[in-house]
């Protein structure tokens, strides 16, 4: 994509934009989640006992990217802390055709699915897993060999990011946007995605662990890391790096 068409999609709101879409067409909505066939972990949904900072302007000001984190672990809570707040679901209408969760999304439409790579969480194996929202659980899907490694060159060679606890990836299911916005979708599914991973921020500042956003990888190497299938789930949109650090570093 050349830098025109790049400007081009930022302009490219018209009113017209959603007029020939799966929903203007009568077509059934694509299903809010992905479902799950793996192992599973039921995650703990109470989070007080790992919230060290509560003041919100603190975090604020607190907040930045860090990239030196510690070998200690992080607790399951911390864990599913950061997950709830990355795409936790707060309330799913009776009509179960949309749902509320932690970040904002346009439409209600959620086109996001949450893995992570688990590196050193307490009670977990290392591996590869996926966040089932709806459920507040958490799926197993393998640990590949030489993780670490597989992943930091996927990630452009980041090595500091396989250093911590985890690496959060948020990958696309495009078709649930698309059902109403067309040709808009890309472009909201970015925003979502932005939205979301300042909600990794705060809450690694309010559990007082480092994050770092990366926007740099490697997409076919991400998405074949994670087994993504490319006529559904489209592509990794996002990731992030968590691990205890000296926030005063």
């Amino acid at each position: 994509m050349s830098c025109q068409e790049n400007r081009e999609l930022l302009k490219s709101y018209r009113e017209d934009s959603k007029s020939d879409t799966g929903e203007t067409k009568g077509i059934p909505q694509p299903p809010l989640f992905k479902g799950g066939t793996g192992e599973v972990t039921v995650l703990p949904k109470e989070f007080g006992d790992c919230i060290k900072k509560i003041d919100f302007t603190e975090m604020l000001t607190s907040r930045r990217s860090r990239r030196e984190y510690t070998s200690e672990a992080l607790t399951l809570e911390e864990f599913s802390f950061l997950l709830w707040a990355a795409q936790g679901v707060k309330k799913i209408p009776k009509s179960g055709k949309a749902c509320f969760r932690t970040v904002p999304s346009a439409g209600a439409r959620h086109a996001l699915e949450l893995y992570a790579a688990v590196l050193n969480i307490e009670g977990l194996q290392k591996g590869i897993y996926h966040y089932l929202a709806a459920e507040h659980k958490l799926e197993y899907l393998g640990t590949p060999e030489d993780m670490e490694n597989q992943l930091a060159e996927a990630l452009c060679g980041q090595k500091f990011a396989v250093s911590g606890a985890c690496v959060l990836m948020l990958s696309a299911v495009p078709e649930r946007m698309e059902w109403r916005y067309g040709e808009l979708a890309a472009k909201y599914i970015l925003l979502d995605a932005g939205h979301a991973c300042q909600n990794v921020y705060l809450a690694s500042e309010a559990i007082e662990c480092g994050c770092c956003a990366m926007a740099a990888y490697m997409q076919e190497r991400m998405d074949a890391f994670l087994g993504l299938d490319a006529e559904k789930e489209n592509v990794v949109v996002y990731a992030a790096a968590i691990g205890r650090t000296d926030l005063r570093s």
